[in-house]
């Protein structure tokens, strides 16, 4: 039999507590695994409810004193670093009190997943298998791509993309639909976690068509958007803010332009028989490939 830990970090979040359900899960499913789950502090009531998705046979400790009396021989560390100071768990020295102790017949090894950019080179005094992606949007992103698909990260992806307004959260989008959440486990969590779109506005945004260019070293992304809903147009407008450049084209051709540069984008509207302000202007679209290609070389032009 052998013991594995699951852990996120302190003050817990949707993504660090949905991730721990789902590799305990993943974890509970190999043979021979005993897996238990450690919180270092209650849940909040806001995330309390996520457990409901937790394999029957995964057990939660939330003292340290119990967690350690266990012996795990193995850690699957998600969203955080591998250190006291943020799971709660002294790893650093239960590691030196392992090599002393001879009950122990292999070594104790950590699995650690996290997307968090600062977390590149990082290095440590035991051995640690780093599974890191700073390009995805949550570490239950990460988890839902490599193993498993227990439809709890879809809180994760929900709340560490803002609700789906920050940049890129495509990837998570695409893979929220892989996950196959239904209809009502979408109003649930939408109700849990105060997400703001009904079910039919959540998938349309998740059918978006989103790319992503690099022009004269400027950020620019393109996004089609198979609907006129003003909801979803408003989420798409919070989410571009972080680029230099932006087209978001409705079902209809209508499209918003905006910019962060000092290009007067009126210039590129009026050619789609469009106007506006130099960092808002709005045009029609009908042919989307042409469109795409004069943006590129107006902002060539520009730079």
């Amino acid at each position: 039999m052998t013991r594995i830990l699951v852990m996120g970090h302190k003050s817990p979040d949707a993504d660090s507590v949905s991730s721990c359900i789902a590799m305990a899960e993943h974890a509970q499913m190999k043979p021979g695994a005993e897996v238990k789950y450690f919180i270092a502090e209650p849940l909040p009531q806001n995330l309390a409810w996520m457990t409901e998705y937790l394999h029957p046979q995964v057990e939660i400790i939330a003292d340290v004193k119990r967690a350690i009396a266990w012996k795990p021989e193995k850690f699957i560390v998600v969203d955080c670093k591998p250190i006291e100071w943020r799971t709660g768990f002294p790893i650093e020295k239960y590691i030196e009190d392992s090599y002393n102790d001879y009950s122990f017949l292999e070594p104790v090894s950590i699995l650690n997943i996290d997307h968090h950019a600062d977390r590149v080179n990082e290095t440590y005094n035991y051995d640690v298998d780093i599974v890191l992606d700073p390009r995805a949007s949550s570490t239950a992103e990460m988890i839902s791509k490599r193993y498993s698909n227990n439809h709890i990260l879809y809180a994760g992806m929900a709340t560490d993309t803002g609700y789906f307004k920050y940049s890129y959260p495509s990837r998570a989008m695409e893979t929220i639909v892989k996950l196959e959440v239904t209809d009502d486990e979408i109003s649930k969590f939408r109700d849990n976690l105060e997400i703001k779109m009904d079910a039919k506005q959540l998938k349309t945004m998740f059918k978006s068509d989103i790319k992503y260019y690099t022009v004269a070293g400027k950020s620019l992304v393109i996004i089609q958007i198979p609907s006129t809903d003003e909801k979803i147009l408003i989420s798409f407008f919070n989410m571009i803010r972080g680029f230099d450049f932006a087209a978001i084209i409705q079902k209809n051709g209508n499209t918003s332009l905006r910019t962060r540069s000092n290009l007067d984008l009126a210039q590129i509207a009026k050619k789609f028989k469009g106007g506006g302000h130099p960092q808002a202007s709005g045009c029609v679209v009908n042919n989307v490939d042409k469109f795409v290609k004069e943006y590129m070389k107006f902002i060539r032009g520009g730079m």
